[in-house]
């Protein structure tokens, strides 16, 4: 009983979170500079009735379905090789760093570990070794065009994420809705602006995704092969190298399963929540080691930008990055000094906000920096080092953007609306797809809750966009069988 009303409060929690960013978005985003919510809510309306216009076209076709998916996924990667080259752009930020360094240790140059930029920023290791296996095979092949390369491989990982979300969603309810939803996905912008910037946020994609898929594949359908469970582990643990919050996902699942089993199934489930445990730890432990002996301890010690630095910049302004506490942190011999300095300015800004009754303000602005923007930071991030000048340019980050702002706006409303159905029909859905929207929803307040304490952007969300998508797919099957539930009841 104890444990229902936990799980009833921390829906209510995110109800609540959810629609104060959904309003947010509402009165302070005017994407077509006149109209504002006026605006947004009559583009949601010509949203949905495109979706409409192709649930009745899929029905139409439902005999070819299959190969309709495959046409709208050639369509699809035609979509991203064609904005990839309108929005290309010379490598820069941390994504140049990792690009350059990598391609410099390839042709010669220093080797990736005698860099200071990893040394500083070990949380990038994992990415730019990934990055250099890559580009060796090619090199070796007499191929050494790394943009394209690079490039070629951001889509690859992007459409493997887009194809084990459609495996998905007809795991958990194959029905005439999944074509529908499908195009959703296909056609929600970042998994096309994002093509041409293959970093850590897009090639940590089909990890989250694709290791829930096998858990869930194990605990709720008849094929219960453990080989399922190692796969998930390794996929998890393999994406925790590259990009660190994933294991957020980790700690979503050990607090389902405290949740909800008791008795007997605390005992039947706990083996196979440890196998995927040991597979999760294996690629961490030995990454991990394999950093420990490549990078000299005594330089580490030395150079390393140590955690407190991003929880420090996470509470200045908005809690995005800060280039003038960069240069605080780094001005300091070791990190710990840094850490110390650190800790100090933490206290301060901590003790200002308390103390000007400014805390709640601050922290309500910062979840709102993160998840209140639809475009995902991707304005910001083409229009630095564009390679060419194009008319595309002009909608994307030039002065007319604002066409490009209106409709990821729209889009991500509707994904939030239907997150927020989901709670509200939540009763509506099976009991394994509870199942799957608790540990949804509880991955989803982790990354809120980390990115309230750390650095924040909304380009981090990214790599969980495949789960938000999954759950906002979860709140639209509630939403449906409401509204059949109460049509039968009228007729």
């Amino acid at each position: 009983m104890v444990r229902k009303y936990i799980i009833r409060i921390f829906f209510l929690i995110m109800a609540f979170l959810f629609s104060v960013i959904i309003i947010n978005i509402f009165i302070n985003n005017t994407p077509l500079e006149r109209g504002g919510g006026i605006s947004l809510l009559i583009g949601i309306i010509f949203y949905l009735l495109f979706l409409f216009f192709i649930y009745k076209l899929s029905n139409k076709f439902y005999k070819k379905h299959r190969a309709l998916v495959i046409i709208s996924f050639i369509i699809f990667v035609i979509f991203q090789i064609v904005f990839a080259y309108f929005l290309a752009v010379n490598p820069s930020w941390d994504f140049g760093n990792v690009y350059n360094y990598v391609v410099d240790d390839i042709n010669g140059g220093y080797n990736i570990f005698e860099v200071t930029y990893f040394y500083q920023f070990n949380l990038n290791i994992g990415i730019a070794l990934l990055l250099k296996l890559y580009f060796l095979i090619f090199s070796f092949l007499g191929i050494n065009n790394y943009l394209v390369l690079g490039i070629a491989l951001n889509i690859i990982f992007i459409d493997i994420a887009l194809l084990y979300l459609y495996k998905f969603i007809k795991l958990i309810s194959p029905s005439k809705y999944t074509y529908l939803f499908l195009i959703v996905a296909l056609t929600f912008t970042p998994f096309i602006t994002y093509v041409p910037i293959f970093y850590s946020d897009t090639l940590s994609l089909p990890f989250g995704i694709s290791s829930l898929y096998y858990l869930y594949k194990y605990f709720y359908t008849e094929d219960k092969k453990r080989s399922y469970l190692v796969i998930s582990g390794l996929l998890l643990g393999i994406g925790v190298c590259l990009k660190f919050t994933l294991i957020i996902i980790y700690i979503a699942l050990l607090i389902v399963y405290l949740l909800k089993e008791k008795g007997r199934g605390f005992i039947v489930h706990i083996k196979p929540i440890l196998l995927v445990s040991v597979f999760i730890f294996i690629p961490i432990v030995v990454y991990n080691g394999m950093i420990s002996l490549k990078l000299d301890e005594e330089r580490s010690y030395k150079e390393q930008i140590p955690l407190t630095h991003n929880i420090m910049m996470g509470l200045r302004k908005n809690g995005g990055f800060s280039i003038e506490d960069s240069r605080y942190t780094v001005s300091f011999p070791n990190k710990d000094k840094k850490q110390k300095a650190n800790i100090k300015v933490i206290k301060d800004r901590l003790s200002y906000y308390f103390n000007s009754n400014k805390l709640v303000d601050f922290y309500t602005n910062k979840l709102l920096y993160t998840w209140g923007d639809g475009t995902f930071f991707a304005s910001e991030k083409l229009k630095r080092e564009n390679i060419r000048d194009t008319v595309v340019d002009d909608y994307i980050y030039g002065s007319k953007k604002q066409y490009y702002s209106y409709l990821a706006s729209v889009e991500w409303i509707i994904i939030l609306i239907m997150l927020v159905a989901g709670i509200i029909y939540r009763k509506n859905l099976s009991s394994s797809q509870r199942d799957l929207q608790l540990f949804i929803y509880i991955s989803l307040f982790g990354v809120m809750l980390f990115f309230l304490l750390w650095e924040c952007r909304s380009r981090y969300l990214i790599n969980f966009l495949p789960l938000i998508l999954l759950g906002a797919y979860l709140g639209f099957i509630a939403l449906s069988k409401t509204i059949l539930v109460k049509l039968k009841k009228a007729i």
